[in-house]
């Protein structure tokens, strides 16, 4: 099955590039173009934004992501 941008109300595949090698460039997110991505990683959040770029992948267009930065989880 070839990946759609949108997959069900209010998810948004999208890739996301730069930040930790860890990270997989594909995500599932609840948010629109116009807001922050917020990834769990490592007892923190890694952050991304829209790059104002899609990319073909896997038969869609996705909308690029690139990494901005890290913040910490408060305990």
């Amino acid at each position: 099955m070839a990946w759609t941008e949108w997959t069900a109300p209010g998810q948004l595949r999208v890739l996301l590039e730069g930040g930790p090698e860890d990270v997989s460039p594909e995500y599932l997110s609840d948010c629109g173009l116009d807001s922050q991505v917020k990834v769990p990683h490592r007892s923190g959040w890694e952050h991304y934004e829209f790059s104002g770029v899609h990319r073909e992948h896997e038969g869609g267009s996705l909308p690029v992501f690139h990494w901005i930065y890290r913040t910490r989880v408060a305990e």
